[in-house]
């Protein structure tokens, strides 16, 4: 049997036809459907955040409706090579699964990854409690694969925790990427002097130190920026992390592009969204000089990007910029801080924990099996690795010949 649905760009009325969910074994009074449009996403809204509230394994921010959305608006429009392709399952027409998945062309080869990547650090779906979440993830990898929709599942920073990790550890190719992502437990202190207790003599001493020579530039103050001096703020922040990248031969493709701060700048002034953007801001006199980024939902701080004026790096103005952001969080009633993905050596001192996180795939398509083994499982880990280890002065040339 045959469904109908809009096709992905949304511009006309014309339709494309895909199989339907009736062929897959689901139970009784279940379906499956596939959103491809924006305006469909946005009829979502209600189904959505009710989900949120509803699953045993609460997702991240980054499979929250606010951000979702919000990312379609700005980067998945049709003139873009990003295609909505959302999983979405009913039970008695309640939505109870929503896997938010996008496709991209990659090397030649068709890939469905997950919605926002790789500007949102955590993939994960939606599974209502008490729903089976293997046998819905079963069914909308099959009801995928019958109606061709793409080569390849590549997905990327799924946490053990999630709820996608347990089926993608039995079923699913490991993509060889293990990463860690740190996070501070902001539960375990009371007040800003608990926390102020956890460092010891030696650390008290390093961040005095601190202080005294970042106050030799100016008076150290500190900021919440309001809503209407963010977007100057963001910009500072983000322009400040560019050049410290490039004075170090790295390339940043998120950072880089023009969409980026639109988006934050939408998440920042949306009345609506449950979640909040926060940039704190610290000056030393008059210039503003160190910044973090944060999202916070779901009594959780999201510390997406740390920033300061390049020629503070060595007087350690990310450490102290992370001592204030976490103690803003805490002042703030939150239950946690993640550093988030990829863990360096500097989140240590900042995390309680740290959680495993990882990359999986599965082929759709013979010639996904292609894309799968000799790239992601092969070539992939390697070069990666290799970037890991090049200094700067190789990066740097690498940059120019890439035309970077």
């Amino acid at each position: 049997m045959l469904k109908v649905v809009e096709k992905a760009d949304g511009r006309t009325a014309s339709k494309v036809l895909i199989k339907s969910a009736e062929s897959i074994k689901l139970p009784p009074g279940c379906s499956l459907s596939l959103v491809t449009t924006l305006r469909s996403v946005a009829h979502l809204k209600q189904d959505w955040r009710a989900l949120e509230d509803e699953c045993d394994i609460q997702p991240t921010i980054f499979q929250s409706y606010d951000w979702v959305q919000s990312w379609c608006e700005i980067y998945a429009q049709p003139d873009s090579k990003r295609e909505i392709q959302f999983v979405i399952g009913r039970r008695a027409n309640r939505v109870v699964f929503i896997w938010p998945l996008m496709r991209e062309s990659q090397h030649g080869f068709s890939v469905l990854k997950w919605a926002s990547h790789p500007i949102g650090q955590y993939g994960d779906l939606l599974v209502a409690a008490f729903e089976d979440t293997a046998e819905w993830i079963s069914a909308a990898t099959q009801y995928l694969k019958v109606n061709h929709t793409a080569d390849i599942l590549h997905l990327r920073h799924v946490r053990k925790t999630s709820n996608f990790a347990p089926y993608a550890q039995l079923h699913w190719n490991d993509g060889r990427l293990f990463e860690q992502a740190p996070a501070m437990d902001l539960t375990q202190f009371k007040s800003d002097e608990d926390y102020s207790a956890r460092y010891d003599a030696q650390q008290r001493k390093r961040r005095k130190k601190t202080f005294r020579k970042l106050e030799e530039l100016g008076q150290l103050t500190t900021k919440i920026a309001t809503e209407n001096e963010a977007p100057a703020a963001l910009a500072l922040a983000v322009s400040e992390k560019l050049k410290w990248l490039e004075t170090r031969g790295r390339f940043n493709q998120v950072l880089s592009c023009s969409r980026h701060n639109a988006l934050l700048e939408k998440l920042i002034a949306n009345p609506d969204a449950k979640m909040r953007v926060k940039i704190l801001q610290i000056s030393l006199g008059d210039q503003p000089s160190a910044w973090e980024i944060g999202f916070e939902w779901n009594g959780i701080h999201y510390g997406y990007l740390t920033s300061h004026l390049d020629g503070l790096t060595d007087l350690g103005v990310g450490r102290l910029t992370l001592d204030i952001a976490q103690r803003q969080a805490l002042k703030s009633g939150l239950r946690e801080y993640d550093l988030m993905v990829p863990y360096d050596q500097h989140k240590e001192s900042f995390s309680s924990h740290k959680e495993p996180v990882n990359d999986w795939f599965l082929p759709l398509s013979s010639k996904g099996s292609l894309y799968g083994t000799f790239y992601l499982r092969l070539t992939r880990p390697t070069l990666r690795e290799i970037y890991r280890r090049l200094p700067p002065p190789v990066l740097r040339v690498l940059k120019r010949l890439l035309g970077q």
